[in-house]
């Protein structure tokens, strides 16, 4: 599940390319939803990556992960893979998106500081 991550790169490595300006479909998952979700799939792979999930193979683990995400913001795998789908083909659009979430983690990491002191 770590497409999501090397989906990140490429949508920066393709920012100078589509523009598409077609209207959203109504399936998809709202921007609010779709960031929230994001937000979480960004901390669960940073837990990852940082080895505070010490599971030996991903591969057996991850999935479960990313389920409990999906399951808490009430959203099925599929339709966070197309919302993220639709988004990857506006590479501009989707660098906004992922700003948001970077806020939305700073204000995670400014709550969480908050507390410890």
């Amino acid at each position: 599940m770590r497409i999501y991550s090397i989906l990140l790169i490429s949508v920066l490595m393709a920012a100078c390319g589509s523009t598409q300006q077609d209207s959203k479909p109504k399936d998809l998952l709202s921007d609010e939803v779709f960031i929230a979700v994001l937000t979480d799939v960004q901390l669960l792979e940073a837990t990852y990556k940082q080895k505070i999930l010490r599971e030996e193979d991903p591969n057996a683990v991850m999935p479960g992960y990313y389920k409990q995400v999906f399951d808490k913001h009430g959203v099925s795998q599929d339709d966070f893979e197309d919302t993220f789908s639709w988004w990857m083909k506006r590479p501009e659009e989707m660098l906004e998106v992922y700003n948001e979430v970077i806020d939305q983690l700073t204000k995670l990491e400014k709550e969480h500081l908050e507390e410890d002191q």
